[in-house]
C-alpha cells in the first residue's frame, strides 16, 4: 500500500496542490494509515501504530475541510510516508519499533497540535520580560536536578518532578510559539519517561547529554531576550544527540570499533557489579575501562559524543593544536602501538577495587589510610613483577 501511495503524495508535493489530485491522495493516505493503525496495534508496534492514528485522523480532518490543501500540509504527508518506511525497514531489521519512540511523538504532535487551553493567557497578556523571568527560574531548577543527577537519576518522586517541570517549560514556550524550545524540553520529558517506567540508558552519560541541552535552551532564552525567534540552529543534530542515548551502549560501542576486547568489558561490567552488591555507587564502565587501560578518556569522550568510536588507524589528524604533543615523535607522527601484555586479572580486580575505596575517602573504607595505600602499592609490584617489569 505504502508503494501505491507514496509516489502519489511525492507528485503533490513536486507539482503543486492545483495539479494533482489532493482528494485521491488524502482518501489513499487515509486507507493506508487505517490499515497500518490496526496491523501495527495487533502486533504491538505502538509508536507505529500511534503515527498512523495521527495521520487518519490529519488526512480525513483535511479532506472534510473546505478549504484547499496547503503545500505545507502537502510536505508533511510526505514526511509521514518517510517515517512509514523507515519504520518498517527498522522493525524489519530489529523486530521492535521502541527506538522510534522520539520521532513518533514529535510527528504526532505536528499532526495533531494541542490547542491553548481555554482561558490561558497568552503571549498578549504577559510581557516579555515576565515571561523570561519565569522561564529562567523554571530553568534554573531543572538544571540543578540534572547537575545533581546521581541522586535525582535513583529518586522516582524526583524524577516524575523533573519531569513535570520539563513539560511545564515546554507548555510556555509552545504559547508564545518557540517551536524548536518546545521541541527540545518535550523529548528530554519523554527521553527520562521512558527510563523512569524501567528502560535503562544505553549511553554511560546521559546527564551530560541532558546538561547540554540546558546550555541551549539557555541560548534560546537569551537570544529571546534579546528580540530573537527562538529558533534553534541544528536543532535536528541535538535531538539525534538526545536519541542515541537510549541505543548502542559505550561498551559494545568501543568493542565494535576495535578499542578493547569483550572480555576486558566483561571485567568492567563484573566489577561494577561487584559494587553494586556491597551497596557502593560503581564507576561508570567509561571510567572502569580507562582506569583498566583498555581505552583512553578521548576515545570515551568521543564516543559519547558522536554516537560511535574511532576505529583503530582512524584517529582524527593531527593538527597544529597537538603536534607537539608528549605521545608524538619528533615527525609529529603517533608512536608504534604498544605491544600488548598478559596481565592476572584476579590481580588487576583487586587494585581496581582498592583504588576505589580509596578515591574520594569514600565511606566504608576498611582500615587506616596508609594499610590502604600500601595494599595498592603492594598489589601494583605484583602485577609489575608478574609482567616482567
Amino acid at each position: 500500500m505504502l508503494e501505491r501511495v507514496e509516489p502519489v503524495v511525492r507528485e503533490l508535493v513536486r507539482s503543486g496542490r492545483h495539479h494533482g489530485d489532493p482528494a485521491g491522495a488524502l482518501a489513499a493516505c487515509s486507507t493506508l494509515a487505517h490499515s497500518l493503525k490496526g496491523g501495527a496495534g495487533f502486533l504491538g508496534f505502538h509508536c507505529l501504530a500511534g503515527v498512523a492514528d495521527a495521520v487518519e485522523q490529519f488526512a480525513t480532518g483535511l479532506g472534510a475541510a473546505p478549504g484547499k490543501v496547503e503545500p505545507e500540509d502537502l510536505l508533511l504527508l510526505h514526511e509521514t510516508c518517510l517515517f512509514f518506511r523507515q519504520g518498517l525497514d527498522h522493525i524489519r531489521s530489529t523486530g521492535t519499533d521502541e527506538q522510534l519512540v522520539l520521532a513518533a511523538d514529535e510527528l504526532i504532535g505536528r499532526l495533531l497540535p494541542t490547542p491553548a487551553p481555554a482561558g490561558v493567557p497568552g503571549p498578549d497578556h504577559e510581557s516579555l520580560e515576565e515571561f523570561v523571568s519565569q522561564v529562567d527560574e523554571l530553568m534554573q531548577w531543572v538544571e540543578r536536578e540534572l547537575l545533581l543527577w546521581d541522586a535525582t537519576s535513583v529518586d522516582p518522586g524526583r524524577l516524575q518532578e523533573l519531569i513535570a517541570g520539563l513539560e511545564e517549560l515546554k507548555g510556555l514556550f509552545s504559547d508564545r510559539g518557540y517551536t524548536d524550545l518546545e521541541r527540545i524540553c518535550g523529548a528530554m520529558a519523554n527521553v527520562l519517561r521512558r527510563f523512569y517506567g524501567g528502560e535503562v540508558f544505553q549511553g554511560e552519560y546521559p546527564d551530560k547529554v541532558f546538561l547540554g541541552l540546558v546550555d541551549v535552551l539557555y541560548e534560546g532564552i537569551d537570544a529571546i531576550a534579546a528580540g530573537g525567534d527562538g529558533l534553534v540552529p541544528k536543532i535536528e543534530e541535538h535531538l539525534e544527540a538526545l536519541r542515541a542515548i537510549m541505543r548502542q551502549p559505550i561498551g559494545q560501542l568501543l568493542v565494535e570499533a576495535g578499542l578493547v576486547d569483550p572480555q576486558a568489558v566483561e571485567e568492567a561490567l563484573r566489577i561494577q557489579k561487584q559494587a553494586r552488591a556491597k551497596k557502593k555507587t560503581p564507576k561508570r564502565l567509561g571510567d572502569l575501562l580507562v582506569a583498566m587501560g583498555e581505552v583512553s578518556s578521548e576515545e570515551v569522550d568521543r564516543a559519547i559524543r558522536t554516537g560511535r568510536a574511532c576505529p583503530v588507524g582512524q584517529a582524527p589528524r593531527p593538527g597544529p593544536e597537538n603536534a607537539d604533543s608528549p605521545d608524538r615523535g619528533a615527525t609529529g607522527e603517533p608512536p608504534a602501538a604498544a605491544a600488548r601484555v598478559t596481565v592476572d586479572r584476579e590481580q588487576l580486580r583487586a587494585l581496581l577495587d582498592h583504588i576505589a575505596l580509596l578515591e574520594g575517602h569514600r565511606a566504608g573504607m576498611d582500615g587506616s589510610l596508609e594499610q590502604v595505600v600500601d595494599r595498592i602499592l603492594r598489589q601494583a609490584g605484583d602485577i609489575a613483577r608478574s609482567m616482567g617489569g
